[in-house]
């Protein structure tokens, strides 16, 4: 029968663990019981169970690879609707079971709880109606969904295994296991040739010189959502401000060697000044007008909704150097000043940001502003700040990487996920929670232990059979009881990848290989 809940992963350590083989170059696997003579002794490096491949890659740099299984793989599933994508009702529900169970179809009506680990537990986020049969092949599920279909129901196929409504797991695992104390490099984020381009994890690896690289945060995917590759939401490069934060989500912040990063909610303000004017920015390096995992004070949220596009009728957009190819060409006004800090052009959007200097591209009310001020020949300044969840200004200095991320998974060792305040609930679209927040997908999450050790974990999926990955939930669960204390969720599903000496020892579907992502965490030595 089934469960309104996936099994809790507070268990996660006693369960079937699996080794896999380490696909990493460049030296053989070093076995738990090896270490000793190396001077890390298992206990000292992490919570790892000893069944889990690993491999040692420098001093205080080790690499495990393992399998998390849980329960008997459930089969095929089939949910049926009345042809909307989510029931409104338990009553509506209730009523299309019935006619199920009359037609010879008996069906369950399964009721989806937000987990108590997140800030809405106990909360009904909907209901499914499911066939109370599993197929044991999609095909057989397919053939199915095929009859109900040809008489006018609404099926769906899904993956059991997958579900929240099923007590069952299995993930491919890696983790990356980083002791500051004894490894002797430092690890900060790129975004590879160009914050508007994106670049596998491994390309990026490869210009670093990376023993250890993976995903970094959220970035678009499509030109209708802005400029592919670049960051949605904050970025932070060798210290320079490259995108700005989606206000009141989390980020990870990387200072000095990097190997010991905060997780906080910050925002970001840019502002300009010109003849004893100062103007405040709407973004960096994106197209004015298109606001990803928008949040606006005026229209038309006040929270971040994630993956959601906001179009904006008037805003300002500053565009640096490490814009490569040429700004968007809009219908705006676009002045590009130069590394002295002088306006040499004002006029059509499209020109290329010269080294060390930068361009203003205004929509709407926003060109009549630089049309006004950014005449040839005018001097202009830029203040960036980056603003932390107490309103104080955090200190940026060359060494300081930020990329975004959410939602914030551990506090104090405590797994506490608050959905809604990191933008994954919808008002009125309850799909999209389920399927980014419950449902098992490929997962990566950075979080620090109580010993201050960097742990980096990453899970494939959307591979029925072998692996499915987890539920945010799962994740945050799996990572505390690796011993990490604090933590926050990266870019899931296909974004995922951990690479290991140049090739991928992970990447989130693999039967789709690596993608091109916006930016990574690169680990080197020396």
């Amino acid at each position: 029968m089934p469960n309104p809940h996936r099994m809790s992963a507070a268990g996660f350590l006693a369960l079937v663990l699996a080794s896999t083989a380490c696909t990493g170059q460049g030296g053989s696997s070093v076995p738990l019981e090896a270490r000793a003579a190396s001077g890390i002794s298992a206990a000292e490096v992490s919570d790892v169970p000893e069944d889990w491949d690993v491999r040692e890659v420098a001093p205080g740099l080790l690499v495990y690879e393992g399998e998390v299984v849980s329960g008997e793989q459930p089969g095929w599933s089939v949910s049926v609707t009345a042809g909307q994508d989510w029931f409104r009702s338990r009553a509506e529900a209730d009523g299309l079971a019935s006619e199920l169970i009359e037609r010879g179809s008996p069906a369950v009506v399964t009721e989806i709880l937000w987990p108590e680990v997140f800030a809405q537990a106990g909360q009904v986020l909907g209901w499914k109606v499911l066939l109370e049969e599993r197929y044991p092949s999609r095909s057989a599920a397919d053939a199915g969904a095929g009859v109900l279909a040809a008489e006018g129901w609404y099926p769906s196929v899904e993956w059991a295994g997958a579900e929240p409504y099923e007590d069952y797991q299995q993930a491919r695992v890696a983790l990356a296991v980083i002791d500051p104390a004894e490894f002797g490099g430092h690890a900060y984020a790129t975004y590879g040739s160009g914050i508007d381009s994106a670049s596998t994890v491994s390309e990026m690896a490869g210009e670093e010189g990376a023993l250890l690289a993976v995903n970094g945060g959220f970035f678009v995917m499509n030109e209708e959502d802005g400029v592919p590759g670049t960051p949605a939401g904050a970025g932070v490069y060798g210290g320079r401000l490259e995108s700005e934060a989606t206000d009141g989500r989390a980020a990870v912040v990387m200072e000095g060697d990097g190997l010991s990063p905060s997780f906080v909610e910050i925002s970001t303000k840019v502002t300009v000044s010109v003849g004893g004017l100062v103007h405040q920015t709407d973004g960096v390096n994106r197209v004015p007008g298109v606001r990803r995992n928008c949040v606006d004070p005026d229209r038309p949220t006040l929270v971040p909704l994630h993956d959601v596009t906001c179009l904006l009728d008037s805003e300002l957009v500053l565009f640096t150097d490490a814009f490569r190819g040429s700004t968007p060409e809009t219908d705006g006004t676009e002045a590009v000043v130069d590394a002295t800090g002088k306006v040499v052009s004002l006029g059509t959007p499209g020109t290329r940001v010269p080294s060390g200097g930068y361009a203003l591209q205004g929509k709407g009310e926003e060109a009549l502003w630089l049309e006004e001020h950014a005449r040839v020949g005018a001097s202009f300044g830029v203040d960036v700040q980056v603003i932390g969840a107490d309103g104080q200004e955090l200190s940026v200095g060359p060494t300081t990487s930020i990329v975004n991320a959410g939602p914030r998974l551990l506090s104090g060792g405590r797994v506490s996920i608050d959905a809604e305040a990191s933008g994954l609930v919808h008002p009125h679209d309850p799909r999209f929670a389920y399927g980014w927040v419950l449902r098992d997908n490929p997962r990566m999450a950075i979080g620090v232990d109580a010993h201050d050790r960097l742990l980096l974990l990453g899970a494939s999926g959307r591979t029925p059979g072998e692996s499915d990955g987890f539920g945010i939930d799962g994740i945050a669960e799996l990572i505390r009881d690796l011993g990490a204390v604090e933590a926050v969720a990266l870019d899931g599903g296909g974004s995922v990848s951990m690479v290991l000496d140049g090739e991928p020892v992970l990447v989130g579907v693999p039967g789709e290989g690596e993608r091109k992502v916006g930016d990574a965490i690169v680990v080197r030595a020396g």
